[in-house]
């Protein structure tokens, strides 16, 4: 996992260079930030997206360069819960199974400022808020 995030209250949480060991031990190391330690977590992937989903507080989640999974591998790695936005970037277009066709979007090389926009509109979270873009230009 890159790392752990705060946009304007919500949780960040990424995984980079997507495969199956990436995000189940990306996922793992999320039982060891301090919010989530106070839930007596066990450690396990199942305890880590547990955890997640239940969130009351809005978070972004995401799988980069999720190209060599299936879209239903990739899935198991969904928290449950509704508070989440998930973001998946791939080169593999069966990726869009998982969300609804207008949901889906075809992007092509973009600047670091239109890539840090479209992530805090995924996010769905104000760019006007003091500090949110400096966290989202950090994340892209």
């Amino acid at each position: 996992m890159s790392g752990t995030h705060v946009l304007s209250g919500a949780h960040h949480f990424g995984v980079n260079d997507c495969t199956i060991n990436a995000a189940s031990t990306g996922l793992k190391g999320i039982c060891n930030l301090p919010k989530a330690q106070s839930s007596a977590l066990d450690g396990s992937l199942e305890s880590a997206l547990w955890w997640i989903g239940s969130l009351k507080e809005n978070y972004a989640m995401v799988f980069d360069n999720a190209d060599t999974l299936s879209p239903s591998e990739l899935e198991a790695f969904f928290p449950p819960g509704q508070w989440g936005n998930i973001l998946i970037t791939s080169r593999n277009s069966n990726m869009r199974c998982l969300t609804l066709p207008e949901n889906s979007l075809e992007v092509m090389e973009m600047e670091e400022n239109d890539a840090a926009a479209l992530l805090l509109k995924a996010c769905c979270l104000d760019p006007s808020r003091v500090g949110v873009q400096t966290e989202a230009v950090k994340i892209v």
